[in-house]
């Protein structure tokens, strides 16, 4: 997992494809927002990864996008 904009932002998030439906990516985005505190966080997603993020309490904040020929669906997650 990589963030920018000062932890605001994921810019990677990757699970090695052996450990998929383990919970560790749910662990890991647990402990950035331990680390960072419970404020919004928003993300490019993928449109295959759009289902996960959703299931980590993102919503789409714009419709499916291009930019510089990569596709992504703006999403964010609010502070609790």
């Amino acid at each position: 997992m990589a963030v920018r904009q000062n932890g605001t932002h994921i810019s990677l998030f990757f699970v090695d494809p052996a450990r998929h439906r383990q919970g560790v990516g749910k662990a890991l985005f647990r402990r950035f927002l331990m680390d960072r505190g419970n404020g919004a966080v928003t993300v490019h997603s993928s449109p295959y990864a759009v289902e996960v993020y959703r299931r980590l309490g993102f919503c789409s904040t714009a419709p499916e996008q291009i930019s510089d020929g990569i596709r992504y669906i703006p999403m964010e997650r609010r502070g609790e």
